[in-house]
């Protein structure tokens, strides 16, 4: 019986840590709209390993990903750097570029 309840205790702590991640990872993705007017569809990630915590970003692409970590004691400090970093680095932008074709010959 003491197993049974081990385990759901265990469960239950990775249940409540999944949940702060996804709450801290929405409250990431409400701050690039408010900030950029755009809706962030890419890659987006949170790890909490202690005091590490780890935002992990699919910019420039979700196979060369940008890692932004920071050693903070709560929540809301890793927030307020995460917020900053967004806001100064300007890792969330979008690039237009048109690219036309032609059909001549290329020189080397």
């Amino acid at each position: 019986m003491d197993v049974v309840i081990n385990i759901t205790e265990l469960s239950q702590k990775q249940t409540k840590k999944e949940m702060q991640r996804i709450e801290l990872e929405q409250k990431i993705l409400d701050y690039i709209k408010t900030t950029y007017k755009a809706e962030y569809k890419g890659f987006l990630y949170v790890e909490q390993n202690g005091d590490v915590y780890t935002l992990i970003l699919g910019i420039p692409s979700y196979m060369a990903r940008t890692f932004i970590t920071a050693e903070k004691s709560n929540d809301e400090e890793f927030l307020k750097f995460a917020y900053e970093e967004l806001r100064t680095r300007n890792y969330v932008r979008q690039d237009v570029y048109k690219v036309v074709r032609t059909h001549g010959e290329t020189e080397y």
